[in-house]
């Protein structure tokens, strides 16, 4: 990731995750489910904040979520 992209990132991060969190995704959620079976593991590269990996355990499946972030990734 370029140092621009970076700094936009670190200067607006509180913003930009409150947009994300306040997405409606329950059209995407919904087809998601529709796709895999119950008590599926789920792996999510690129969680971010964790949102969808959240409904997903949520709905009984086991999750794995790696962020960019994340020092293992």
């Amino acid at each position: 990731m370029d140092q621009s992209t970076i700094r936009l990132y670190d200067e607006n991060s509180g913003k930009l995750a409150a947009l994300y969190e306040k997405a409606d995704m329950s059209i995407a959620h919904n087809l998601l489910v529709g796709f895999l079976p119950e008590n599926a593991s789920v792996l999510e590269i690129g969680c971010s904040s964790g949102r969808d990996a959240a409904f997903l355990i949520a709905n009984g499946y086991n999750v794995t979520a790696l962020s960019a972030w994340d020092s293992n990734y």
